[in-house]
C-alpha cells in the first residue's frame, strides 16, 4: 500500500493542535476524501478544500468553511487549526497508529487518531 493510499478515504480525530490539545468534545477532524479533496469539522464550523499527498509530502489548499460563531474557546481553536494546517508540509503515521502532520522543521503540528470506518 503506498503512502498516499493509506491516507486516501481515511478520517482523523483532532487530539492536539500546536502542542496545545483541544477543547474537550470539540469533534475536530480532517477527512482525507478520494480525489484529492479534504474535508472536516473544525470544531465550530464545517469546512473543505484541497490536498496534495505525497509519499511524505503534503500540502491543503485553501480550506474554505461555514462562518457560525460559538464559544471563544473553540473559535480560538479553530483559528489555530487553520493556521496550522497552511504551514504542514509533511505527515507520518507513527507505529502508534496516530497521524502527524508537521512544519518545514519537522515539528509536530496536529496529531490525530484515525476513526474507524
Amino acid at each position: 500500500m503506498s503512502r498516499d493510499q493509506s491516507l486516501q478515504g481515511t478520517s482523523w480525530w483532532v487530539e492536539d493542535i500546536g502542542g496545545k490539545g483541544v477543547v474537550d468534545m470539540s469533534h475536530t477532524t480532517i477527512d482525507f476524501i478520494d480525489d484529492g479533496r479534504v474535508a472536516g469539522d473544525s470544531g465550530c464550523n464545517r469546512y473543505f478544500g484541497s490536498v496534495e499527498i505525497g509519499d511524505s509530502e503534503i500540502s491543503f489548499g485553501m480550506l474554505a468553511g461555514t462562518r457560525k460563531a460559538c464559544a471563544p474557546a473553540l473559535m480560538d481553536q479553530e483559528s489555530n487549526f487553520y493556521q496550522a494546517m497552511g504551514k504542514v508540509v509533511s505527515w507520518e503515521i507513527a507505529e502508534t497508529g496516530l497521524l502527524y502532520l508537521h512544519d518545514a522543521e519537522a515539528a509536530s503540528l496536529i496529531r490525530a487518531s484515525q476513526i474507524e470506518q
